[in-house]
């Protein structure tokens, strides 16, 4: 999207590269993405942006169309799907590809991130195309560290669907008119609750069977911020929309110092989000890998995270 960067100008949008080179399929981002006059760009040189939500990041790829030579309107271009994403940076389309961008090797030098073992040896994100062999094949940059991207899985919440799917466990929930989980049979163990800010997180289960959490797995010390994710298998496979049911702790409720967790009917439906590549402060060897997908952040989420578009080829 937007002005320059890599890419044939005959085959994709200014600041898009092609994947594959020949006869592609799709058109993607080469740098991270910015935003100038409230439109995504791909550019190198510039900070990328950040604390843009996932439906910010949708809707800012949707702002912009494919437009041929000839003046051909293709349509919208949308957030890089995951699929398109793992491509575009492993270097195959489909099964296989590398590891990082660069090879399979780690290297503590190619990229902005922390060295193998998670220490962090840069003191913020920087411009776009800082690292130039941090590249896929593709020629798409930095997508293992700096800042954090959103990708889309394409998965929707499904509640009635976890819920059936749990009771072939032989699990049973309940909720009370507040909301609050309550476990009626079978057990919690191999599920997790995946939300923002909370460590520690497999579920304390009291004498009643309502699902909580120790005060001591809050880790964010912001009275305004939302503990929202998901309720989740703990090994979830392949991700679909009956592994999340959308879930809240409800830290204004203090029970003896454990708060409920609460079922959020009104994000039922909504969109699964995946994070992915790491970024300049947290990550190591194992947790940079390609394949190294964070699926747990709630579409509403806006933290140090950016995004790619994509776009039809324009041939």
């Amino acid at each position: 999207a937007g002005d320059g960067g890599g890419g044939d100008s005959s085959t994709c949008p200014p600041g898009m590269v092609p994947v594959p080179a020949d006869d592609p399929d799709f058109c993607i981002d080469a740098y991270e993405a910015s935003i100038e006059d409230g439109l995504p760009v791909s550019v190198a040189g510039v900070m990328p942006a950040e604390g843009v939500s996932f439906d910010e990041a949708r809707e800012l790829c949707a702002s912009v169309h494919a437009v041929t030579a000839e003046g051909e309107d293709l349509g919208p271009m949308w957030l890089a799907t995951l699929p398109q994403w793992t491509d575009a940076a492993d270097g195959v389309v489909g099964d296989g590809g590398s590891s990082y961008p660069y090879g399979d090797t780690w290297r503590d030098d190619a990229c902005a991130t922390p060295t193998a073992d998670g220490t962090v040896v840069l003191e913020s994100e920087v411009e776009t195309g800082s690292f130039p062999e941090c590249v896929s094949a593709f020629g798409v940059y930095d997508q293992v560290g700096n800042v954090w991207e959103w990708a889309d899985p394409e998965i929707d919440a499904d509640a009635d669907g976890w819920l059936d799917a749990r009771a072939a466990e032989g699990r049973e929930f309940a909720f009370t008119h507040d909301g609050w989980m309550q476990l009626v049979g079978g057990t919690v163990d191999g599920l997790t609750l995946q939300v923002a800010g909370l460590g520690g997180p497999f579920p304390t289960v009291d004498g009643d069977g309502f699902i909580l959490v120790s005060h001591d797995d809050l880790q964010v010390d912001d009275p305004d911020f939302a503990y929202k994710g998901f309720f989740t298998p703990e090994d979830m496979g392949e991700a679909r929309g009956d592994d999340f049911l959308p879930v809240q702790v409800d830290v204004t409720t203090d029970l003896d110092g454990f708060h409920p967790v609460v079922f959020l009917p009104e994000e039922d439906g909504a969109a699964v989000t995946a994070k992915v590549g790491c970024a300049w402060y947290t990550g190591n060897e194992t947790g940079c890998r390609l394949t190294s997908v964070y699926l747990f952040h709630t579409h509403d989420f806006d933290g140090s995270i950016s995004f790619r578009c994509a776009s039809p080829p324009l041939r």
